[in-house]
């Protein structure tokens, strides 16, 4: 096997020869959460020059986490009981997020 993809899988019309020296793939993760490695494995290429057989490529390796973030809101104590206006309540993320802003 010339490449060693744990994590995810290789998308096969996405390989391309730039020249014998530059090669453009893409990968895939599993799943939602996890790490995805990828290795060009010994012996992978030949050397045009002295017919050597290659070595094993430095790891690649990339933590992802494509979990999408949920909210829940918790009511503040002057939402019980509710006849008391304006009802404070607090938004919790699970996770960080950008973006979330204030209505108009």
């Amino acid at each position: 096997t010339e490449l060693v993809i744990t994590g995810g899988s290789f998308v096969r019309t996405s390989f391309f020869a730039n020249d014998a020296l530059v090669y453009h793939l893409s990968v895939t993760p599993a799943g939602t959460l996890g790490t995805l490695r990828v290795v060009a494995s010994a012996a992978a290429g030949t050397s045009k020059s002295s017919s050597e057989a290659s070595l094993e490529s430095a790891p690649f390796e990339l933590a992802y986490d494509r979990i999408k973030p949920s909210a829940t809101f918790t009511p503040g104590l002057s939402a019980l009981p509710s006849r008391v206006t304006p009802i404070l309540l607090t938004l919790t993320w699970s996770k960080p997020i950008t973006g979330f802003d204030a209505p108009p």
